[in-house]
């Protein structure tokens, strides 16, 4: 028995292929608008997860900035103290040296920031599944920018030896002696390898907010 369709009865193979064609457009039609849709939604997750990352990656390379002006102003007055001593040790090592104590550099108060780098933009965009949406470039650079900011908010160790070193150097030691001087040579020597090391990711993970920022995607 055929179906009696709204359009008649099926005569030909050309009603046929016509009622067929319907059917296929039928089913396929809101397929293709629920794809339409769902991309249109993936696109603007894309842009909100994009404008979130660098809003982040703003807001964290500020307050980095901020925190690597304090080493920086640290390793400055080490590299000055390192090289009084330094010129100490080899006056005390000549007959000829005064044998009055030496005064010692004027100590100068740094202010040391550790920044509070969040992420909470980058765990949203992966439990959200955007970080498989975004463009392999942007993507790769704002990974490489939360995995420095990651070595560097997990690695204590280089501000507590600049601020271990740095309360060393205000234990009193008789500079008339080689030896106190060679200690403190140590000390100073110490902090300022922490420092340079502290600045050196510090400035590693400025560069990788700067190349993420500077990605046309982020725009």
């Amino acid at each position: 028995m055929r179906p009696n369709l709204a359009l008649g009865p099926i005569n030909s193979i050309a009603q046929y292929l016509l009622y067929l064609s319907i059917v296929v457009l039928g089913v396929l039609l809101p397929i293709l608008v629920q794809k339409w849709r769902q991309r249109r939604l993936d696109a603007a997750l894309v842009r909100r997860t994009l404008a979130a990352l660098a809003e982040e990656c703003r807001g964290n390379r500020a307050k980095l900035a901020r925190s690597r002006e304090g080493f920086a102003e640290l390793a400055r007055i080490f590299d000055e103290q390192y090289r009084h001593y330094e010129a100490l040790w080899h006056r005390l090592g000549t007959p000829t040296a005064d044998a009055a104590p030496p005064q010692p550099p004027e100590q100068s108060d740094v202010a040391l920031t550790f920044p509070s780098l969040t992420r909470t933009a980058w765990d949203v965009a992966h439990v959200s599944n955007a970080l498989a949406l975004l463009p392999a470039e942007p993507l790769a650079r704002f990974t490489r920018a939360y995995y420095l900011q990651g070595v560097l908010a997990e690695d204590f160790s280089s501000p507590l030896a600049v601020v271990t070193q740095a309360e060393a150097l205000g234990a009193p030691l008789d500079l008339g002696q080689r030896r106190n001087v060679e200690a403190r040579l140590h000390a100073i020597a110490l902090g300022r390898g922490a420092v340079r090391a502290q600045i050196a990711l510090s400035d590693g993970t400025l560069a990788a907010y700067d190349a993420a920022l500077e990605d046309p995607g982020t725009a």
